[in-house]
């Protein structure tokens, strides 16, 4: 519903300017459009020897099976999606293999988690043909895999090219910035146990976004 109700306002929005409104109200409508949540897609590349892959089901769509995925243009520009929508019961899953442990007192194994939530930080901003570097990670049940050395030393940047207007692609690759921190909840906030190894590949697409 949240996704339809997006679309049905930047559809309104677009049907105002189009009409040849007051050029202030323009202004004030179009501003609105890019700081609405957008609905997006998110695609995993599942690269051979990456260690975040996608449970083999296709795209993670926003509004389907309980996948919610936005894209928050012209406000935070994050982009964010989890698998467990208010009222829905988790469908889809991530595959995470935390096996290649550089250093820390973490755990190792395996994970097919249906309550990842992520977010990748302030890149719905860049321009076409842009690459940056970017923040972000996975929240799953046993922990955060932080893609953030300001907060957690030592963890990688995330590379992001934006491909067009709509499309970007997010990059961990491996022996360049595939470096996560694991952190968990402890006493007196969240810890770092550990850092692993952790190149994936994903796509984003967001058909509303300019």
């Amino acid at each position: 519903m949240r996704s339809l109700k997006a679309l049905l306002f930047v559809g309104t929005i677009l049907g105002a300017i189009a009409l040849g409104a007051d050029p202030v109200i323009t202004q004030n409508v179009r501003a609105a459009a890019f700081t609405v949540g957008l609905p997006c897609t998110i695609t995993m590349a599942d690269r051979l020897d990456d260690a975040i892959v996608s449970d083999g089901q296709g795209p993670y769509i926003d509004g389907v099976n309980g996948i919610e995925c936005t894209v928050y243009q012209g406000s935070s520009d994050d982009v964010t999606f989890n698998f467990t929508a208010a009222g829905k019961k988790a469908v889809r899953y991530l595959q995470f293999d935390y096996t290649d442990k550089v250093s820390g007192t973490g755990p190792t194994g395996t994970l097919s988690d249906h309550s990842v939530m992520s977010s990748i930080q302030g890149i719905a901003s860049i321009g076409v043909g842009s690459t940056v570097w970017s923040t972000g990670g996975f929240t799953t049940g046993i922990g955060r895999f932080a893609f953030n050395p300001t907060n957690w030393p030592g963890a990688s940047l995330l590379s992001v090219t934006r491909t067009s207007a709509e499309d970007w692609v997010v990059t961990a690759d491996a022996g360049v910035n595939e470096i996560a921190v694991l952190s968990q909840s402890g006493k007196k906030g969240s810890v770092d146990v550990g850092h692993y190894r952790m190149p994936f590949q994903l796509a984003i697409h967001c058909a509303s976004c300019q």
